[in-house]
């Protein structure tokens, strides 16, 4: 089709994949674009792209689609091939009615003070910079498609860091209804502009670094391809994947997306703080979420999305970055 032959002169699979490509890393995978999102907002946004993710595709990786100036006709075709490429339809909910304004009220209480949503995304300005705002949506996703994404984040999207939510089902399809509905006059703040991302890591560039993207000490903090919560990845892995972020890549609660938590991230390199905490009581927070522990609600909870092997691989590398134990009385020391 023209649209085909538009994204191939154009070379869009460097950085979206396509047949005979590598896996992404630095953009969507586009294979499924027609279930994801709405033609209409397509157009809009090939004639003008703007930053939906702040930090990039992939968090900290400061990837940037460019404006290819394209003529109408190359958007109506590219749109028209994009949208045809759609995995097998999915039952798009029963959400078109809007809640009522006591549930919008009640779940929007419960999107801000218990889920862990905007410690990835914003809301009218409120909540993270690592995935995209979740101010009118409706424009721009298909409502099939964001209740998909709500309840199986990771077979919706294969590869992606945002983990199943431990919570009630029919509350996700309040919150997925509350978002296809958000009102037109609520406060929303769109096209976020990109984030100067060598500047977040430790709060400020080293001396002497040419700002060529490395964010950290440890280098780039998204691993390139593949899953980065995948079986077999070491802990420093996982922690690069899905910590690193907020917690900061040497674990000091640093991490370029900490100054838009409203909370400071536990610093994991802390051995005074640390020491106190058993072995135990870290499980529980990768596992159910910092609010199980009294902490910011904004810390996800990883237990439906990350094996117990995992989890335990993350204990013990914040065992290295904080060079410590837990306190005596909780540590086995072997004897069972």
């Amino acid at each position: 089709t023209h649209g085909e032959r538009v994204f191939r002169a154009l070379n869009c699979a460097a950085c979206h994949g396509g047949t005979g490509v590598e896996p992404w890393a630095d953009a969507p995978d586009l294979s499924r674009e027609g279930a994801r999102v709405r033609g209409a907002w397509l157009r809009g946004y090939l004639r003008a792209p703007t930053s939906l993710r702040p930090a990039g595709h992939r968090p900290g990786s400061g990837s940037r689609m460019p404006d290819f100036r394209l003529s109408d006709g190359q958007v109506g075709a590219l749109t028209a091939y994009l949208t045809s490429l759609s995995s097998p339809p999915r039952a798009p909910g029963e959400y078109g009615e809007p809640p009522s304004p006591f549930r919008a009220r009640r779940t929007e209480r419960l999107l801000r003070d218990r889920l862990s949503c905007l410690g990835c995304h914003s809301l009218g300005g409120d909540g993270g910079r690592i995935a995209p705002s979740l101010d009118r949506v409706a424009r721009r996703l298909n409502p099939g498609w964001v209740a998909s994404m709500i309840h199986r984040p990771r077979e919706t999207v294969p590869g992606t860091v945002m983990p199943r939510p431990l919570y009630r089902p029919e509350a996700l399809d309040e919150v997925a209804r509350l978002l296809l509905h958000r009102g037109e006059d609520a406060e929303a703040v769109e096209g976020l502009g990109p984030l100067e991302l060598p500047t977040w890591a430790g709060g400020a560039m080293a001396e002497g670094d040419s700002g060529s993207g490395d964010l950290s000490p440890g280098g780039n903090l998204f691993p390139t391809g593949g899953d980065p919560m995948a079986r077999g990845a070491s802990g420093a892995e996982l922690y690069r994947s899905v910590c690193a972020h907020c917690h900061g890549s040497e674990g000091d609660g640093d991490g370029w997306n900490a100054p838009f938590l409203g909370v400071v991230p536990t610093p994991h390199a802390d051995d005074s703080l640390m020491s106190r905490r058993p072995d135990d009581t870290l499980f529980d927070g990768i596992w159910a979420g910092a609010w199980v522990l009294q902490g910011s609600n904004r810390m996800p909870a990883f237990g439906a999305s990350l094996e117990t092997e995992q989890i335990r691989a993350l204990v013990s590398y914040i065992r290295e970055l904080c060079d410590c134990l837990g306190p005596p009385w909780s540590r086995d020391d072997g004897r069972r």
